[in-house]
């Protein structure tokens, strides 16, 4: 959808899927250059992917198409079409960068926008404000093809969009808010213990979400009243919040976070609030599954979360 028909008849395309395959291979910027040629080369090297680090599978093509989805979702954001490699290789770079400090693109056009403005800003040398047709030194690396050119780009960026041109090795926490991005939590456990079950269990009476006694050898499992999905795209005070909306003050703790219920509420519920699916626990599996859905978009849509967090602020 992003690409010209003339790109796609000379094979553009499935040129940069063997791109992407092979920087996925490589976990960052490919040493031997990104020509045609060098991809070539490599796929030779390897007997077609079988001889390498990522041997290709139905799971790394799963892997892959999960990394084109991602960039479609980007860059069908832009209202530039320069999907050039340079371009798509150092927004998987910054996206990495990202994950690596625990921040997350909650607003995507934004960040695109901005990601744009800069690639345009420091492509062309200024003359007194305005720019001339001499490429200056990112233009120059964003032309090239080798990995120090890369590595040079990504450091003219990183420093450039994320830490306001100081030389740090840091973001800058108050650029990447404007940037669309935020922090995310920090680590949170995806299991609880046997006695934070059990003492769930106790504080309500040995009944299950739906009023019902757990039977004599039924044991509960532990449901999460947030689940850990939506939990893992919130920073800590958020979390915080979010479980004072659940009727839980004192602050995030894993534990606090847990309500003994039977198997079959705990997958039905899936990754709906607890709160959310006492509104709708009567309802047949349809209506269940379609909150569920609406609930993963909401998480996941950039303009969704965006109105989320406004709502909050305000």
């Amino acid at each position: 959808h992003c690409f010209t028909d003339t790109s796609k008849t000379s094979l553009y395309t499935f040129m940069l899927s063997h791109l992407l395959f092979q920087y996925l291979n490589a976990n960052g910027f490919l040493k031997y250059g990104t020509t045609d040629g060098n991809l070539i080369d490599e796929y030779v090297k390897t007997k077609g992917y079988t001889n390498c680090n990522l041997p290709y599978n139905d799971s790394s093509e799963a892997l892959l198409v999960d990394t084109l989805n991602y960039l479609y979702d980007m860059f069908s954001r832009s209202d530039r079409r320069d999907l050039s490699k340079q371009r798509i290789l150092l927004l998987l770079e910054i996206t990495k960068y990202l994950s690596n400090n625990k921040l997350f693109i909650f607003d995507k056009d934004v960040f695109m926008t901005k990601f744009d403005a800069f690639w345009d800003d420091a492509y062309y040398i200024k003359e007194k404000g305005v720019a001339t047709s001499t490429r200056d030194h990112f233009g120059n690396y964003v032309t090239n093809s080798d990995a120090n050119s890369y590595v040079l780009a990504f450091d003219i960026i990183r420093k450039g969009l994320l830490c306001g041109g100081k030389k740090s090795l840091l973001y800058d926490a108050m650029i990447i808010t404007s940037l669309g991005i935020k922090e995310i939590g920090g680590f949170i456990p995806r299991l609880f213990n046997t006695k934070v079950i059990e003492k769930s269990a106790k504080a309500h009476k040995n009944l299950d979400i739906n009023g019902i006694e757990f039977k004599p050898k039924e044991k509960p499992v532990g449901g999460h009243i947030i689940s850990d999905f939506e939990l893992s795209f919130m920073s800590d005070d958020e979390r915080d919040e979010a479980l004072l909306l659940e009727g839980i003050s004192g602050g995030f703790k894993h534990d606090n976070n847990c309500r003994a219920m039977s198997s079959y509420h705990n997958l039905r519920m899936n990754i709906l609030r607890l709160s959310e699916y006492m509104k709708i626990i009567n309802e047949d599996d349809s209506i269940i599954q379609k909150a569920i859905s609406q609930k993963r978009k909401q998480i996941l849509n950039s303009k969704s979360t965006k109105k989320a967090v406004a709502k909050k602020k305000k």
